[in-house]
């Protein structure tokens, strides 16, 4: 029965510290940093905002209709993600020049439906369900499907 006990006090001790941990918070649009702002003003133009939220990586927007943009805590995007929908022209033309010519070249009927840049490369994801990686300069490296 004590082994039962302690292990109950252990579950929810960890469940209060997970909840405790999380630092997320809802923000206004105006609290962005202004590089953000700037960014969802451009490229997502007659979109409604649904929220924005702050964590300890940076932002996050979501978009009503699903769309999502985060950024890091600079408020430099890092992240688009257009719910299966085309990423907007104007945010593919913030990628390296060779990523959407290998993309029109080798799967002329998929789009871009995702955009995640890193340090090191760019994680795109087709409409196909394909995940290409790009290396920063934009000469592809692999896929996974």
């Amino acid at each position: 029965m004590k082994k039962v006990l302690v292990s109950v006090a252990l579950i929810i001790t960890a469940i209060i510290v997970t909840a405790c941990e999380s630092n997320d918070s809802f923000i206004k649009f105006e609290k962005l940093p202004g590089v953000a702002q700037s960014f969802v003003k451009k490229h997502f133009v007659n979109l409604q905002i649904s929220y924005v939220k702050q964590d300890d990586d940076g932002f996050e927007v979501k978009f009503s209709n699903g769309y999502e943009v985060e950024f890091d805590r600079k408020g430099d995007w890092d992240n688009v993600d257009c719910n299966h929908q085309p990423v907007p022209q104007s945010v593919i033309d913030l990628l390296p020049k060779d990523i959407p010519q290998y993309i029109t070249s080798n799967f002329y009927d998929s789009y871009i439906c995702q955009v995640d840049k890193n340090r090191k490369n760019w994680d795109i994801e087709l409409s196909k369900g394909l995940e290409l990686t790009f290396d920063a300069a934009g000469q592809f490296l692999r896929m996974d499907d």
